[in-house]
């Protein structure tokens, strides 16, 4: 099955982008249309997707899902524009009023009308699939799961409307099934209608200084913190190159080399602060007493410090030990401390034989002209 095209990764990227863009100007439900609200935030989606890529060298499938994760992580419970959005999708669904379908629309506009805030259980469940320790996403994939948040948002707001109707005592997650027509006549007409009636809002002067607002310290938070992070890995790099070099790890001609594979040092130092960043959110801090963890090390560029504390994990025998082998492989890679890496990773291989182990060792092994170790690991 051939990968997905470039093309094909950037309308998905540019599309979660708008999501993220979305939460961050009106929560859940700016989440949910957020990829259909038009040129006004997909046009601010195209221009960080570039102007971030152009910062961190990343792929516009990690920009995209990186953005959108960070952005429904940190959703704001009391968004600027929730009424803009809220009151432009009321108006927009009067536009293209389907009667075969009159009850559903009555009770969007009877929700729509009240300005309780929306909330949306599926947003955890994309959430998840984005996180950077999530498997690698499809963009076809994330595109379905995007139009599933829309359809079980729509068919939030037309259940939330009928139990108020029937002064039921609680609203519950089971909602009726939109009709697949129906779901088809919003797709195809109401992103045009939505877009229009949020730009004539948003335009008007108390709404554009929130809108401009929230974009701004939304977007160029997140390229502050891409370009910063750029900047330290740049930093490091030249640091451990010139360190290696004086101690004779590497020759002039090695350095040579490993200059015109600078990106790829960028990508592979990015790789690992994204995966020890996530597992740490997820697990317990491990029972060494360390004043910073190993991915605070990581982020400070401190490589041999972190070096280190992988070390002393080694040392303390835990159930991680094949991991603990395999990360500390991982930083002397980005410390050109070859001989290291090889015998870091040909334990962490021996200890457990799992693809991501292997394939790294062989890949070092390659690195260093030792052939025959890089075959007996395939």
């Amino acid at each position: 099955m051939p990968s997905p095209s470039p093309a094909t990764w950037k309308r998905c990227a540019i599309r979660l982008v708008s999501v993220g863009i979305g939460a961050a100007v009106a929560g859940p439900l700016g989440a949910a249309l957020g990829g259909m609200l038009g040129p006004i935030v997909s046009d601010q989606s195209e221009a960080l997707l570039n102007s971030y890529g152009e910062a961190t060298g990343n792929t516009f499938a990690n920009i995209g899902a990186n953005f959108c994760y960070d952005q429904l992580r940190q959703i704001p419970t009391a968004p600027d524009l929730e009424t803009v959005v809220r009151l432009s999708l009321r108006d927009a669904l009067h536009d293209i009023h389907n009667a075969s379908h009159a009850d559903w629309f009555t009770n969007w506009r009877t929700r729509l009308n009240h300005n309780g805030p929306v909330t949306l259980d599926a947003l955890s469940t994309i959430r998840d699939h984005l996180a950077p320790s999530a498997a690698n996403p499809d963009p076809a994939a994330l595109q379905q799961r995007l139009d599933d948040l829309f359809r079980s948002t729509m068919e939030r707001l037309d259940g939330e409307a009928h139990a108020a109707n029937s002064s039921s005592v609680s609203i519950t997650n089971h909602f009726r099934s939109m009709p697949p027509e129906l779901l088809t006549l919003l797709l195809e007409k109401l992103p045009a209608s939505l877009t229009v009636h949020f730009e004539s809002v948003v335009t008007l002067p108390e709404h554009d200084r929130a809108f401009k607002r929230v974009l701004l310290r939304t977007v160029n938070a997140s390229l502050a913190e891409a370009t910063e992070t750029r900047r330290l890995i740049e930093r490091t790099f030249e640091t451990e190159l010139v360190r290696a070099r004086e101690e004779n790890a590497l020759a002039q001609q090695q350095v040579q080399k490993e200059r015109e594979s600078k990106e790829q040092y960028l990508q592979k130092y990015l790789k690992l602060l994204e995966d020890i960043t996530a597992r740490e959110k997820q697990e317990p801090a491990p029972p060494l007493s360390a004043a910073e963890s190993f991915g605070d090390l990581l982020e400070k560029g401190d490589l041999e410090a972190a070096a280190r504390l992988k070390q002393q994990a080694i040392g303390a025998n835990t159930s991680t030990l094949a991991r603990d082998y395999f990360d500390l492989g991982r930083v002397h890679e980005l410390r050109f401390a070859w001989p290291q890496a090889l015998d870091a990773h040909a334990e962490a291989w021996r200890l457990q034989k799992s693809f991501d182990f292997g394939s790294q060792y062989a890949y070092v092994a390659q690195k260093q002209n030792r052939f025959s170790q890089a075959t007996r690991t395939y």
